[in-house]
């Protein structure tokens, strides 16, 4: 019991901190035939089309590549495809993003801290 409440508590303390899911969301392998793409159209149907898991956190958290730290290798070798309905038909501006956070721990137990680092400039 406690370690099924453990893998479930990433996304449960996302979705409860953000409030913000997909109302129903599917992440599949991408063909490689597929264009990147990132639409939503009305209705509230949200898609990307054949992009990295790096991609999907960068864009997620709006951060750059250079901002992901830790193990990081790996992130780039499949693509995916996410089809998702959000709640309402026009999100507020960045809701969408706090959608993706929450489905990425929820699919991928992503777990994310955010701390300050000196950078070179």
């Amino acid at each position: 019991m406690t370690r099924a409440l453990a893998r479930g508590l990433p996304f449960y303390t996302a979705t409860l901190l953000l409030g913000q899911s997909f109302d129903v969301a599917s992440i599949k392998p991408a063909s490689p035939d597929e264009v990147m793409a990132i639409t939503q159209t009305a209705g509230g149907r949200f898609t990307i089309t054949n992009t990295s898991l790096k991609f999907l956190i960068t864009w997620a958290y709006d951060v750059g590549n250079d901002r992901l730290f830790g193990d990081t290798k790996g992130l780039d070798s499949l693509n995916y495809d996410v089809a998702a309905k959000t709640p309402t038909e026009r999100p507020a501006a960045g809701e969408t993003r706090l959608m993706m956070q929450s489905l990425l721990a929820d699919r991928f137990n992503l777990r994310v801290h955010r701390e300050t680092r000196a950078a070179k400039l």
